[in-house]
């Protein structure tokens, strides 16, 4: 990990963070660079789209992967968990896979789903059942089975 820094999560803190970093680490050529990244959902979305505008090579990789592949660990902190990670891409650096982004149609829709999924979840009283619709009327014989 050649650096540990907090920023906003807005293009341009990113941009500036990004900057700081390439001060620091003289020569450093984005493209040949690999940054590894938990996946976070919406959250990750301005880092993602900043860092591919900038043509870096990212991996995005599942929460659930990373924390499996180094077992379990106690702390729960920003600094701790970026230090996993970078663990993480270290030690399965041979089997990095590079994010390509979606179609930007293909993300729309998943983030307005994201979004729509909640609200859904709110208007619907979870108490009610469906009304069904009323049974129809049989009139049944009763059935002539002898003695018993």
């Amino acid at each position: 990990m050649l650096a540990n820094k907090r920023s906003d999560n807005t293009p341009l803190a990113i941009l500036k963070a990004i900057k700081e970093l390439q001060k620091q680490v003289k020569g450093l050529n984005l493209a040949n660079a690999l940054f590894s990244l938990e996946h976070t959902g919406i959250y990750a979305y301005p880092l993602l789209d900043t860092l591919k505008k900038e043509e870096a090579s990212i991996w995005l990789e599942q929460a659930i992967q990373i924390q499996r592949s180094l077992g379990a660990q106690g702390g729960k902190s920003d600094p701790v968990d970026a230090r996993r990670i970078a663990l993480y891409a270290y030690k399965n650096r041979q089997e990095a896979r590079l994010w390509v982004p979606r179609r930007e149609e293909v993300e729309q829709l998943k983030e307005l789903l994201t979004l729509r999924a909640p609200r859904l979840a709110a208007s619907a009283p979870s108490h009610q059942l469906p009304a069904l619709p009323p049974a129809p009327f049989r009139a049944y014989a009763p059935l002539d089975h002898g003695p018993f």
